[in-house]
């Protein structure tokens, strides 16, 4: 599997979200922003991921390197704007990660629940550096 790698420590990179088995976008595409902020430090990078609707996207994990899902090290949620940003710690950028998503929503006067596997694609041609916090 190719990894994606940069000069820059910080930066911004385009990403998709398709379906776990075909190139077609996943639903998800809807509640992901289409931008992931990545960080590297000593341990490997961290990602940066803004989950819109974040109240419909009720659990979010990626797969990591060993294959074991993994939770977000750390969330950051805004209320007003229904959006939550998610950190996740990897060894390493991959052009495709594997996602689960576990979602609840209304539907037709009910509650309409699932848990999707999918995947989030980077761009790396898409990089553009991000400037460092004032």
């Amino acid at each position: 599997m190719e990894t994606i790698t940069s000069e820059l420590d910080k930066f911004a990179i385009d990403v998709q979200a398709l379906k776990e088995t075909s190139d077609e976008p996943a639903i998800m595409l809807q509640y992901l922003s289409q931008v992931a902020m990545v960080e590297r430090v000593e341990e490997g990078v961290r990602l940066s991921l803004l989950l819109q609707s974040q109240d419909v996207i009720t659990g979010f994990q990626v797969k990591d390197e060993r294959g074991e899902w993994v939770a977000a090290v750390d969330a950051h949620i805004n209320e007003e704007m229904n959006r939550r940003v998610e950190l996740f710690a990897l060894e390493r950028l991959p052009e495709t990660l594997h996602v689960r998503v576990q979602y609840e929503a209304p539907y037709e006067g009910g509650t309409f629940k699932g848990d999707e596997p999918l995947r989030l694609v980077f761009d790396a041609s898409s990089i553009q550096p991000l400037e460092e916090a004032e």
